[in-house]
């Protein structure tokens, strides 16, 4: 603890303690990252991107908001983020969304497709095929 005098007014001195405890001193800085959503090059169309899970690698899954026309219609779709760059997972057949939650270091990814009316959801898992 460290003390550092605030005033003395003769009588009494008051001193504010500075409490500083190492992990604060060691605090890690963190850099944010732009996940861009799938229609970033639709001039007009609104831009939507969530992620929910990360691996060793740095591969970023979760949902982005594919636009398919400038009126606003689209999905929602489960999406891989790497190196920055969107890929859109696709979905299930008959299901009009999809959503990814989680990715390991071997590059599985678990999410849900969805069907209307919601809430027939279904569980997903994407691997890659290369």
């Amino acid at each position: 603890m460290r003390s550092v005098r605030l005033f003395d007014i003769g009588w009494a001195t008051f001193t504010i303690a500075l409490l500083v405890s190492q992990q604060a001193l060691s605090a890690p800085i963190y850099n944010i990252t732009l996940l861009p959503s799938l229609t970033s090059n639709c001039k007009g169309c609104d831009q939507y991107s969530v992620g929910y899970g990360l691996n060793d690698l740095g591969d970023v899954v979760g949902q982005s908001f594919a636009v398919t026309s400038p009126s606003g219609y689209g999905y929602f779709a489960a999406t891989l983020w790497t190196n920055g760059t969107p890929t859109n997972l696709g979905k299930l057949s008959g299901t009009t969304d999809s959503y990814a939650y989680g990715i390991n270091n071997l590059g599985q990814i678990v999410g849900a497709s969805a069907a209307p009316p919601i809430p027939n959801i279904f569980g997903a898992a994407w691997q890659a095929t290369e």
